[in-house]
């Protein structure tokens, strides 16, 4: 399933106002949404954490090696499989954030990672 972009978002914000059939009410509720989501998808944009990292080859093997946990973990206790790509997906989008424990993790500290890795 393909990501929306901010662009999508609008557009769809747009298609939503021709909809004859919604009371105000409804268009208000749809609208605030769309809007609430743009915010946060712009808030919460991920960007290539691994790059900005001194050591690359180092920080690629450390996520490599915490989706093979994962996915043994699962495995082990018969979860579905999903589970990992959404784990995955708010690990990378924490180690994207601002956070100082973020910036942690990002400069080496393996103490962190596997802490965030593991919650």
């Amino acid at each position: 399933m393909a990501s929306l972009t901010a662009t999508d978002l609008h557009d769809l914000r747009d298609d939503i106002d021709c909809d004859p059939a919604s009371t105000e009410k409804e268009q208000d509720f749809k609208n605030c949404t769309l809007s609430i989501m743009l915010e946060q998808e712009e808030y919460y944009m991920c960007h290539d954490y691994l790059k900005g990292n001194g050591n690359l080859k180092n920080a690629v093997e450390c996520r490599s090696r915490t989706h093979q946990w994962m996915l043994r973990t699962v495995g082990h206790m018969k979860l579905q499989k999903e589970t990992v790509i959404v784990g995955m997906g708010l690990f990378d989008r924490f180690l994207c954030s601002d956070s100082p424990r973020a910036k942690n993790v990002r400069h080496g500290d393996h103490v962190e990672y596997q802490l965030v890795a593991m919650t």
